[in-house]
């Protein structure tokens, strides 16, 4: 229990520190290096569309998906390779004894879940030789 809270508080992070739409991601963290926009059909009702934005940084690349209709912003994704922007465990090791047995172990990465009222986030901590080389949060967006 106490291992999968400390699992959904980081999986809260990225969006504490981040925001949740493009306004409040680029006030924290400036004009970003290259953006990218895709009108996408909605999956409940075709004919709406919502937008997805990838906001890449050095270190960092933010995915958020604007519900058209209601002109509301969730985040998507959040993929981290520098540490120094947000903390993570840096080796393998660290990573099960911060947050126990994966859902899903692949020799290149470890995959948690974390369920919530809507249905399930994950945190993927890529792996290269047994070190942590990134780490994408991907959070459920119905």
């Amino acid at each position: 229990m106490i291992l999968a809270l400390v699992l959904a508080g980081f999986l809260s992070q990225p969006k504490e520190l981040l925001g949740t739409s493009i306004a409040t991601v680029t006030r924290r963290l400036g004009a970003p290096a290259e953006t990218s926009f895709v009108l996408i059909a909605s999956p409940h009702e075709p004919k709406m569309r919502n937008v997805r934005a990838t906001l890449e940084y050095p270190g960092i690349t933010v995915t958020i998906l604007t519900v058209l209709c209601c002109d509301q912003s969730l985040l998507e994704r959040v993929r981290v390779t520098d540490p120094a922007i947000l903390e993570f465990p840096r080796t393998a090791s660290a990573v099960r004894a911060q947050f126990g047995k994966p859902a899903q172990t692949r020799a290149d990465r470890l995959v948690y879940h974390v369920e919530n009222d809507v249905g399930i986030d994950a945190i993927t901590f890529e792996l290269d030789g047994g070190r942590v080389r990134a780490v994408q949060w991907q959070y459920f967006v119905d």
